[in-house]
C-alpha cells in the first residue's frame, strides 16, 4: 500500500527546510533547486512504514557528526561522490551554455571553464571530503565524459 505524505527536505549547502508532498516526486527521485541559495540536491521520498509504526524522519542533508553534509538517498560515499560530481559538471554547462558551445567549439574548455572547474572542485572536495576527492577520479571522469564530451582533457 502506498503511503502519502508530505515530508520535508532540507538543503545541505545552506540548511533551508522545505516540505515536498509524497505524490509530487516520481519514482527515482528529482533534483530541487534550493529557493535560497544556488544548490541543486536529489530529493527521494523517505521509506513510510504503515499500519501505525512509526514512519522514519526525513533523510537530513546534515550529518550527525557535523561533517561533510549528505546528499539524499545515496547510501554509500562513492555513488554520493559519482553523483555529485555529475550534478557540478552539468551545472556548468547549464549555467554557461553559451560560453560552453563556443569554447567546445574553439577546443578552449580547459581555459574558458578554469575558474568553474576550481569552484566545482572546492565544492566537491568539500562535500565529499579530501580523502575520497583526492583518491578517486570521479570529479574528473565526469569532466571528461560530460564537459568534454568524452575525449581525455582532464
Amino acid at each position: 500500500m502506498t503511503v502519502h505524505a508530505v515530508f520535508t527536505v532540507r538543503c545541505p549547502a545552506c540548511s533551508a527546510r522545505y516540505p515536498v508532498d509524497s505524490r509530487k516526486v516520481p519514482a527515482g527521485g528529482v533534483r530541487a533547486r534550493c529557493g535560497k541559495c544556488p544548490t541543486i540536491f536529489p530529493v527521494e521520498v523517505p521509506d513510510v512504514r504503515v499500519r501505525g509504526s512509526a514512519a522514519p524522519a526525513a533523510p537530513s542533508s546534515r550529518p550527525r557528526d557535523g561533517g561533510v553534509p549528505r546528499p539524499f538517498a545515496v547510501a554509500n560515499a562513492a555513488d554520493r561522490a559519482a553523483r555529485l560530481a555529475r550534478v557540478l559538471v552539468s551545472d556548468m554547462i547549464r549555467y554557461h551554455r553559451d560560453r560552453y558551445d563556443r569554447a567546445l567549439a574553439r577546443g578552449t574548455l580547459r581555459e574558458d571553464f578554469a575558474e568553474e572547474i576550481r569552484r566545482s572542485w572546492s565544492e566537491y572536495v568539500r562535500r565529499v571530503g579530501e580523502d575520497l576527492a583526492h583518491d578517486s577520479r570521479y570529479f574528473q571522469d565526469e569532466l571528461n565524459a560530460t564537459l568534454a564530451r568524452g575525449e581525455q582533457l582532464f
